[in-house]
């Protein structure tokens, strides 16, 4: 449901040279809905949301989508089980400044 919201500021950091982003919003098979809050979205909704894509080198995914204090989403699956059936690595953001910061790393 953030995915609108977020494209504003998507849109002024692709004018970063050399940096290519994009925004994925996802819908949620394992609720079934189409549409979302954004810390409802559980391991395996983005398991087949994010299939067949290219990731690029970095994934970036909000804190609020990780049980607080664990690396657990809301479906048991483990951060690592996501990252490593993506195959690209995730880090976790818990903020703008954090989103910026991954970015220009």
């Amino acid at each position: 449901l953030v995915g609108e919201a977020l494209q504003p500021v998507v849109e002024r950091l692709k004018k970063v040279v050399g940096l290519d982003l994009q925004l994925q919003p996802l819908p949620s098979p394992y609720w079934g809905c189409d549409q979302v809050v954004t810390g409802l979205l559980t391991g395996s909704d983005l398991l087949e949301g994010l299939a067949d894509r290219d990731l690029g080198e970095l994934l970036l995914l909000p804190a609020v989508l990780l049980r607080q204090g664990d690396a657990v989403f809301l479906d048991d699956l483990r951060l690592e089980q996501v990252e490593k059936k993506l195959g690209v690595p995730i880090c976790v953001v818990g903020g703008a400044a954090e989103v910026v910061a991954a970015c220009l790393r």
